[in-house]
C-alpha cells in the first residue's frame, strides 16, 4: 500500500534475508535483524538509525514472537515508536 503511494518504506523482517531487497522495489529498504531475541535487541536501534538515514517515510516491523525471551526488543520497539 505505502509503496503504490510512492513512499520509502523500510521493512525490519528477522532471520529471513539480508541487506536491501532491491529486487523487490528501489522504495523498499529490508533490514534483515538476528532471529534470536537477544541480538535481535541489540540491533534494533541500529537497524531503525540506518532506515531514518536512507529517509524511508514508512516502518513495517515483522511481527516478534510473544514469549518472555522477546519482551526487551518489544519494548525498544516501543519506545522507538513513540519518539
Amino acid at each position: 500500500q505505502h509503496l503504490a503511494a510512492g513512499a520509502k518504506v523500510g521493512w525490519i523482517t528477522r532471520g529471513e534475508t539480508t541487506g536491501r531487497a532491491d529486487d523487490v522495489s528501489p522504495r523498499l529498504y529490508q533490514l534483515d535483524l538476528p532471529a534470536d531475541a537477544a541480538g535481535y535487541a541489540a540491533e534494533i536501534y541500529a537497524a531503525l538509525h540506518t532506515l531514518d538515514a536512507a529517509g524511508v517515510e514508512r516502518l513495517v516491523v515483522s511481527a516478534l514472537p510473544a514469549d518472555d525471551d522477546w519482551l526487551a526488543a518489544r519494548d525498544r520497539l516501543t519506545r522507538a515508536s513513540a519518539e
